[in-house]
């Protein structure tokens, strides 16, 4: 697959026989009030998409892929749905929940509730417990607030001057982990769309900046796999020495990441701020 993405790839194969198992993780910047807006760009894209929570796991000593779900859940969620991921995360005191797209029979049938349990358990099945579990992915995220990584340091120049910088990163994110069947055409087809949509939903371009100066280094910078949404564009825009991350940490002069200059003008000009 592209880059396209800052992505993990997780070996779930554990012999030549299971190669048809896969799981990938995709992370976006993305701020929590944003959430439920990306919920809805799903749901446009999946019309029918059930947000969930799986049930919670009992103590690992405990647990076989035997024992049958327990009915006496601490959030006693089993089987709910939810109108919006940040509702389910409310309702659990949780930062994850589920989206699945049922299959077109189940729609039929009316059984869209065939996948409201334990995920993880099926992923260790066959390919018809992967086809049960079918289009689904788990998605998680930072928290109920938007969240800062601060940084302050002293620089050495190479032409001998001394500054003291201090700025912030933005690190609010949201991660999309799914396990899925590779010879499943429909599913790899629905992983292809939610990556759509993320890319829908996100940008790659920024510009590279000087940390302890806060001059343009780069106004026109792109890194296809560091991807963030507009509100976090938006954000480090109208708020000063506010970053996305580490361009170059070990550069001469070190590098961060913002958002471009006209960008950033334009929202400051919408806010009545100084560009």
């Amino acid at each position: 697959m592209p880059d396209r993405f800052k992505s993990t790839w997780v070996p779930v194969p554990r012999s030549p026989t299971e190669r048809w198992k896969q799981a990938v993780s995709y992370e976006v910047g993305m701020l929590p009030d944003e959430l439920d807006d990306f919920g809805v760009a799903l749901k446009r894209k999946f019309p029918g998409g059930i947000i969930y929570v799986a049930p919670m796991h009992p103590p690992p000593k405990w647990e076989s892929a035997a024992q049958p779900i327990q009915d006496n859940l601490e959030f006693s969620v089993k089987g709910k749905r939810f109108d919006s991921f940040m509702e389910a995360g409310l309702a659990t005191n949780q930062a994850h929940a589920l989206f699945r797209f049922p299959w077109p029979d189940e729609f039929e049938t009316g059984d869209k509730d065939s996948m409201l349990n334990d995920r993880e358990a099926i992923g260790r099945g066959s390919h018809q417990d992967y086809r049960r579990m079918g289009r689904c992915f788990q998605i998680s995220w930072s928290g109920r607030n938007t969240e800062f990584s601060p940084h302050r340091f002293r620089e050495h120049r190479d032409s001998g001057e001394t500054l003291d910088c201090e700025f912030r990163f933005i690190t609010s994110s949201i991660k999309i982990s799914i396990h899925y069947d590779a010879e499943d055409a429909e599913v790899v087809s629905f992983l292809h769309d939610v990556e759509n949509v993320l890319l829908q939903n996100t940008t790659c371009d920024f510009a590279s900046y000087d940390p302890c100066t806060h001059e343009i280094i780069n106004p026109n910078r792109q890194d296809a796999t560091q991807r963030r949404s507009l509100g976090m564009v938006r954000y480090a825009s109208l708020n000063d020495h506010t970053y996305f991350g580490w361009c170059h940490r070990n550069g001469r002069p070190p590098e961060v990441m913002g958002p471009r200059p006209e960008v950033r003008a334009a929202f400051r000009r919408e806010a009545g701020l100084e560009p």
